[in-house]
């Protein structure tokens, strides 16, 4: 498995985790961002980041 599955693996399942927290999403969000840049890198995050502030409309860190 290349890595940048196995990453995106990992990825999804914390945040799909049932147990998901507002520090796990914000974590989340830092290492989209933050990784080697990937095809499909810059929609994943704006989609994750809409999810995120969809469900913490009161944190300004997920707001876009």
């Amino acid at each position: 498995m290349p890595l940048t599955e196995h990453a995106a693996d990992l990825l999804d399942h914390a945040w799909y985790s049932p147990q998901r927290t507002m520090h796990t999403v914000d974590l989340c969000l830092n290492a989209l961002s933050a990784a080697v840049p990937f095809d499909g890198q810059g929609q994943l995050l704006r989609d994750r980041a809409r999810e995120a502030a969809a469900e913490w409309p009161e944190n300004h860190l997920f707001v876009i």
